[in-house]
């Protein structure tokens, strides 16, 4: 099990990266159609689900500007988790 998630480590890491590049370059309007793209069909028939998307809409800068700024604490995290993961499996130290 320790291996999977060694695996999924940096595909983790590469997933918020590019998560984080896309939310600087983005304007609030971009952010908000690029995440409305990612919404399943049936979004709306979820009550807290669709909550959730509608407060998104509705502040759509205000989580922008968390993805940016709490993102790149996550790849550090990500990092140290896949640091630690490896040397528990090769066991280094």
């Amino acid at each position: 099990m320790i291996w999977v998630s060694l695996v999924a480590s940096p595909l983790v890491i590469a997933l918020t990266g590019y998560m984080t590049i896309r939310a600087w370059r983005s304007s609030p309007e971009s952010w908000r159609a690029f995440n409305q793209r990612l919404r399943p069909a049936s979004w709306q028939r979820w009550p807290v689900y669709g909550a959730l998307w509608r407060d998104f809409d509705r502040h759509t800068l205000r989580y922008l500007w968390v993805a940016r700024l709490v993102a790149p604490l996550g790849v550090a995290l990500a990092a140290f988790g896949f640091i630690a993961l490896a040397t528990e499996c090769f066991h280094i130290g």
